[in-house]
């Protein structure tokens, strides 16, 4: 609501992805920036503090609960496994392997989170010489840290505080219904009085095979169909730097024979999936993405197919909702109406939704195998029999592969029961570090984001 229209000065250096962000949603979002935008009779400018505005938001107070205590409940037990891996380390807590982090590194490292640090801000402000910021940040002081067990009143150095928090894993939560925009629940961090950075909007992570809905849905409007066979066996391809590139696959199923598509896409298998990519285009691939709603910058490279990419919890929540809305992306709704203090409507907030998914590339609700091909009609029945199978792949088999890889643990958090239906959760199948794991069901899309250590997966 406060923001102003962006302008490139007012970010630092590395802020470039959050300048575009922001002048997207200024120029496509009206909510973003709608004090400057909506100025009163007089020319002067609304303050949502004093002037007595009802603001009438999608959440859900019930799924907000829900989704708080899920959060909260699931990331005890990870805290705790974190922890333990870190244990004695010394390179904690950015990894538990010493080969993968030098102390030259980890050092820069812990200085940068100084540097960009609050305090050293302040410091700065006052005058202060480096010398004695550095003194400052090795004085022990009273402060109160997060644990999951609730405030903790303590003495410890400003420098021991930040590895202290940087200890703590960060995770973010949205749910979103597909059919109007309407966000239920959000939850952008485990505590907003310790951890302001959004996780939703604003952090992003490696996006691993989640990636994959998107590549199959380019795949089925390129003419492949769920009964297309590749072979599975590790390929090897020269990437765009005119290196060799054998992508790893953890899967050991059917090596060495032709599958379909739909089995590829059910057992998360990389090597299809880099086959495919081959025989398309990254370029077009990412174009495809943008469309979707994602708005970072993606590498158009063959890797692409296997989730290299940043993506924010946001982002995946609006791309998904195409595979639950007959192939319109739907833009988030956080208001749905704007008063002033005598209930008059100043303004009013409608879904946005777009088009991405032809109808060749989608929709089948039935989650049965496709029928084989039968080339000897010739009265266009083939035609709509192809047509058919390809829908059944996007919301089909995305369906089936979500519940051979649902997470038990994920099964025992807080379900939504929205409209008789139970919604469900995908983990993502993959072994980066880091990683968002989405879930979908045809009321309501959700996705939580992954943590930063290793992850149960296929690749």
């Amino acid at each position: 609501l406060t923001a102003h229209k962006p302008r490139r000065e007012d970010y630092a250096s590395w802020e470039g992805q959050k300048y575009v962000d922001d002048s997207i949603a200024w120029a496509t979002n009206p909510l973003f920036g709608w004090i400057d935008k909506n100025p009163k009779a007089d020319g002067s400018h609304y303050d949502i503090y004093s002037d007595g505005l009802r603001i009438y938001t999608t959440i859900d107070s019930r799924m907000q609960k829900y989704a708080e205590e899920a959060v909260n409940e699931h990331m005890r037990s990870l805290q705790k496994a974190f922890f333990r891996e870190k244990k004695g380390s010394a390179t904690a807590p950015y990894t538990s392997r010493q080969d993968e982090l030098s102390t030259t590194m980890r050092q820069k490292l812990i200085s940068n989170a100084v540097r960009q640090s609050e305090r050293r801000r302040v410091a700065k402000l006052c005058g202060k010489s480096d010398a004695e910021i550095t003194a400052e940040f090795n004085t022990p002081v009273e402060m109160t840290v997060f644990s999951y067990e609730g405030p903790v009143d303590t003495v410890m150095t400003p420098l021991d505080s930040i590895l202290y928090t940087k200890s703590f894993l960060r995770t973010g939560f949205m749910s979103m219904d597909p059919g109007n925009g309407h966000v239920k629940a959000y939850v952008g961090g485990p505590d907003f009085r310790f951890f302001q950075y959004d996780m939703v909007s604003t952090g992003r992570r490696q996006i691993g095979s989640t990636i994959k809905p998107f590549l199959y849905t380019y795949a089925m409007e390129s003419g492949f169909t769920p009964c297309s066979h590749l072979l599975n066996e590790q390929p090897t391809f020269t990437d765009e730097s005119g290196r060799l590139w054998s992508p790893r696959n953890s899967g050991h199923s059917r090596i060495g024979e032709e599958v379909d598509l739909r089995w590829a896409l059910t057992n998360s298998n990389n090597w299809i999936s880099a086959r495919l990519m081959a025989q398309l285009s990254p370029a077009e691939l990412v174009k495809r993405m943008h469309s979707y709603g994602i708005t970072n910058s993606l590498p158009a490279v063959l890797s692409l197919c296997l989730g290299p990419c940043e993506v924010s919890v946001k982002e995946m929540v609006t791309a998904y909702s195409a595979f639950a809305n007959n192939g319109m992306r739907t833009d988030p709704m956080f208001v749905t109406a704007i008063a002033d203090n005598n209930g008059n409507i100043i303004s009013e907030f409608t879904p946005v939704q777009t088009e991405v998914i032809t109808d060749t590339g989608y929709w089948h609700r039935q989650q049965t195998a496709p029928r084989p091909l039968q080339p000897d009609r010739t009265d266009g029945r083939q035609d709509r029999n192809n047509q058919l199978q390809r829908r059944r792949l996007v919301h089909g088999l995305y369906a089936r592969a979500r519940q051979r890889c649902v997470g038990r643990r994920r099964r025992t958090l807080h379900p939504f029961q929205l409209n008789g239906r139970r919604s469900g959760r995908k983990h993502g199948s993959t072994h980066l570090r880091q990683v968002h794991q989405p879930g979908i069901c045809r009321s309501i899309a959700e996705l939580q984001s992954g943590h930063p250590f290793q992850v149960p997966g296929n690749g």
